[in-house]
């Protein structure tokens, strides 16, 4: 009697690639033992079986490793297996349906980041759902998922091997601080073909940091007169125990009720602006330095003081508030060289406001009336 025999694997419908090894599985049985085994290929569909692609293997054996190569290729393809006995008889079986041998895979996964992908704000502990999509022509075998805590310069794994039909990962953030955290996704199929995908932006991991940046503002920090049109350095100090990433200067010249912004966002490291001091007046100006850092906390510090600013005399004069000023038109009382002063005021009363005086009519330059205001000290003359 005939050895029996049964291919088990390929035996329809496989696809098999050149160069990537295969184990041929089967069973077989004989009553008076089996001596040998033998494997041989058909690329016609089973019409011919010419190519034994085992040596001559021993009775014993139920599987065999075989790598297909060029010669080959084929839609068609069978394999036999041999069992030969100890008198002699021999029984065979094939593949119950056809498997294809082809070329070398060279096309790689597709893949697609879709959380985290920019623009997020993650927590160290906190668990996060990372999601992809990956597919390939010939099939996904496993997957890897990488973190890049510098926008892509290094990466490290955080996942290890991933099942080809994973689509998803439960990560828990680590403690970390980053503002340039990217995923990447690894998809490797069956003939070691990579692709792979990084999230779109980046993303931040935050440290639970609550302390704001401490500023320091230097310059003009109170008493000082500055002309319109001069240029000007403000200079502060500013430190974080994370770190400073931007900031920006602010003018205040109603004493503190109002800001607005002269500087725009400046990086975390400047520590002055050169500034053109605009064309105003006002005697209530104050300076603001605004700091923010990593993790979106800020510091700030104005002027200890407030300063001056005081615009060219012949552009103060065409000042229709300042002419009247000029005139007395402002109200009654005695005239402190050539400007009007209230009734109640004093030489010495008016001699004290003599910072405001200045601003408007420095000492011995003539006004309007074309009288020279006196310098200190000197006595008022009536008109």
């Amino acid at each position: 009697m005939a050895p029996l025999v049964l291919v088990l694997t390929p035996n329809g419908g496989e696809v098999l690639t050149v160069g990537q090894p295969v184990t041929i599985l089967w069973k077989s049985a004989s009553r008076i033992g089996l001596v040998a085994h033998q494997v041989q290929l058909s690329t016609d569909g089973g019409a011919t079986y010419n190519q034994d692609i085992s040596p001559r293997l021993d009775g014993t054996a139920r599987s065999y490793i075989w790598t297909p190569t060029a010669d080959m290729v084929t839609k068609e393809a069978r394999v036999r297996v041999v069992a030969i006995d100890r008198i002699g008889n021999w029984g065979a079986d094939d593949s119950d349906g056809i498997f294809i041998i082809q070329q070398g895979d060279r096309q790689s996964p597709a893949v697609k980041v879709l959380y985290p992908n920019g623009g997020e704000r993650l927590q160290p502990g906190q668990q996060v759902l990372i999601r992809w999509k990956s597919d390939d022509n010939v099939g996904v075998a496993s997957h890897l998922v990488l973190l890049s805590p510098d926008g892509g310069i290094t990466y490290s794994d955080i996942s290890g091997p991933l099942d080809g039909t994973d689509q998803n990962f439960l990560w828990t953030v680590p403690a970390i601080f980053t503002l340039r955290a990217l995923i990447q996704v690894v998809a490797i199929d069956v003939a070691g073909n990579q692709g792979m995908d990084n999230s779109d932006g980046t993303f931040i991991i935050q440290v639970g940091d609550r302390q704001p940046p401490a500023v320091k503002v230097l310059y003009p920090n109170g008493g000082e007169v500055l002309q319109a049109g001069q240029q000007v350095e403000i200079q502060w100090k500013s430190d974080d125990n994370v770190g400073v990433v931007w900031q920006s200067v602010l003018l205040s010249t109603d004493g503190g009720l109002t800001y607005s912004d002269i500087s725009g966002p400046l990086d975390g490291t400047a520590q002055s602006f050169l500034w053109t001091v605009p064309r105003l007046a006002t005697f209530e100006a104050l300076m603001r330095v605004v700091a923010v850092d990593r993790v979106g906390n800020q510091g700030m510090d104005d002027s200890d003081g407030k300063f001056t600013i005081q615009l060219p005399m012949k552009e103060a004069i065409k000042d229709k508030e300042v002419k009247e000023h000029w005139e007395g038109k402002d109200g009654g009382g005695e005239r402190w060289g050539g400007i009007a002063v209230p009734a109640h005021a004093t030489p010495d009363s008016a001699r004290g406001g003599g910072r405001v005086l200045d601003a408007l009519h420095p000492p011995g330059l003539a006004s309007p009336d074309g009288r020279k205001r006196p310098r200190r000290g000197a006595r008022s003359q009536q008109p």
